[in-house]
């Protein structure tokens, strides 16, 4: 944003298409169809599966542990990044629209892209450091770091990245030919040796979380694998063994796709793991309802008394008031965070 505004003609110097014919590039290069149609499709399932889970989460009796104030947070960059990771994406794959092809579009977008998906990927690479942390702290009776006002000083922290990010950022632009996301609008075939399209703090960012996180986990494995075993077999406490898993997996898949989308910047690597590296990125925004859907019980407690409530009204009304389900949903426990 920054830079269009202050310096705009430092932008139009370097990101004009005088130079540059976007038609000379084959539509066989530009348009894949398939992969477009894949990533539409993609974030349409994950879009679908993310309303029942914040709806679960965002209940009181999950609401009120910290950890799910951390999780709604994420939910939310989720949600935020998924239309342009995947829809938007698809889009521009499926017809092969380059830079130039549409440069006005591909500014503004790119500098609402900026402010928003870079902002929110950074916001949400240390939201899942500031997760990481509160689950060992969970684990190990440190709960008190989060409990009540603190949660929010923690909550704050990936705003305040986002922000500083949004502000001084590089604008970015999607590549049909690459399959991903870039900072060079010409990546395809003009080198930067000079590193005008380059954005460090975006490079830093990705490869300090890739190595922080990660090693936050395994540190904490090799020195608790004893607390580690007697949570997971502690009645009281496998619901904070089972919220760990379901972080560990998160993370990972967070870890992959930041090594992965760092190194095709400034390498010049095949274009499948351009391609693979976005779709590992797309699948970090995806993967949490799936994780949540499939393991958290708490959630699927939820979920399962609420439709056990529609059909229950919806049998009652077609047979004028009977109830034909007795007291299941007034046994269901609702205070579980598992």
């Amino acid at each position: 944003m920054d830079l269009m505004i202050r310096r705009h003609e430092f932008f139009e110097a370097h990101w004009n298409c005088s130079q540059y014919n976007a038609s000379a590039i084959p539509e066989s290069e530009r348009r894949h169809p398939f992969y477009g149609l894949f990533l539409f499709g993609v974030s349409v399932v994950y879009m679908v599966l993310y309303v029942p889970c914040l709806y679960a989460m965002t209940r009181k009796e999950l609401y009120a542990n910290p950890c799910y104030k951390i999780m709604v947070q994420m939910a939310c960059y989720d949600c935020i990044t998924i239309p342009i990771t995947g829809l938007l994406s698809g889009f521009l794959s499926f017809y092969g629209v380059m830079y130039c092809d549409a440069r006005l579009m591909n500014n503004i977008v790119g500098t609402v892209l900026l402010v928003d998906l870079l902002r929110v990927w950074m916001a949400y690479s240390w939201a899942a450091v500031i997760l990481a942390l509160n689950r060992i702290a969970s684990l190990t009776d440190k709960k008190h770091w989060f409990r009540k006002n603190p949660v929010y000083f923690w909550l704050s922290i990936p705003l305040l990245v986002g922000l500083v990010s949004s502000v001084f950022g590089t604008p970015v632009a999607y590549s049909p030919i690459l399959g991903s996301w870039t900072f060079n609008p010409f990546i395809e075939s003009v080198v930067d040796v000079d590193n005008f399209y380059s954005m460090p703090i975006h490079n830093a960012d990705n490869l300090s979380f890739s190595i922080i996180l990660p090693t936050i986990y395994i540190v904490f494995f090799l020195k608790n694998r004893a607390l580690l075993k007697s949570k997971s077999h502690s009645v009281a406490s496998k619901k904070d063994f089972s919220l760990f898993i379901q972080c560990c997996i998160i993370s990972a898949c967070i870890t992959v796709a930041a090594t992965g989308y760092t190194f095709i910047q400034f390498l010049p690597l095949p274009l499948w793991i351009a391609k693979v590296s976005h779709i590992l990125w797309l699948l970090v925004q995806g993967s949490p309802p799936i994780v949540y859907l499939l393991i958290n019980r708490s959630i699927q407690r939820i979920l399962l008394k609420k439709i056990l409530f529609h059909v229950k009204s919806t049998l009652a009304s077609n047979s004028g008031g009977g109830n034909s389900f007795g007291n299941v949903i007034g046994t269901a426990p609702s205070n579980a965070y598992s």
